[in-house]
């Protein structure tokens, strides 16, 4: 959806509590100028649905604390902060168990 958007600053609310497979995958893909990231309290994930949402966002410094998903499916998480190289603190995660 932002894909390769190189000026955006501010990333959008995404309030969906459920989510679908691929829903947010490469969403802000190489957003380069994105600082924050969004909250994400989606409790229920889908297959890859924050696949490389935020891959190649360089200037991402603030990121969610807390990823509230209790329930995930595979590569739900999979190269979601993949070359974000400015984050100093990793969000936690609810999820017990992750599935790749």
């Amino acid at each position: 959806m932002f894909q390769n958007c190189r000026s955006l600053i501010k990333a959008p609310e995404l309030p969906a509590m459920m989510m679908k497979d691929g829903c947010y995958s490469n969403m802000f893909q190489d957003c380069i100028s994105l600082i924050k990231a969004p909250e994400l309290p989606a409790t229920s994930l889908a297959n890859l649905c924050y696949y490389e949402m935020f891959y190649g966002c360089i200037a991402l410094v603030i990121v969610p604390s807390i990823l509230s998903a209790t329930s995930n499916k595979v590569g739900c998480y999979r190269g979601m902060f993949y070359n974000c190289s400015n984050i100093t603190t990793a969000p936690k995660l609810s999820a017990s168990t992750l599935r790749v």
